[in-house]
């Protein structure tokens, strides 16, 4: 029997920005909302991309558990069903 585990993990990167305010603050602000847009952004891709892969991880391991539950000698059998 065979066993196979898929492990997703999101790894969050937090950048911090250190800039003096000479006078600027205007194009700080405008970079600073871009920036954060960005990130806002990247997270929610991030988080649509583990929900799919947690989906499809649970289909594999349904369809495991069915294998090892009938055995290797209904295994034609059953990947027609499964597919």
């Amino acid at each position: 029997m065979v066993v196979v585990v898929i492990m997703v993990v999101m790894v969050m990167v937090v950048v911090v920005v250190v800039v003096t305010d000479g006078g600027g603050g205007d194009d700080y602000d405008a970079f600073c909302r871009s920036e954060n847009s960005e990130l806002h952004h990247s997270r929610e891709v991030g988080k649509r991309e583990q929900q799919d892969l947690s989906l499809e991880n649970e289909k594999l391991i349904k369809k495991l558990e069915i294998l090892a539950k009938y055995g290797p000698s209904a295994t034609l059998s059953i990947t027609t069903v499964i597919l």
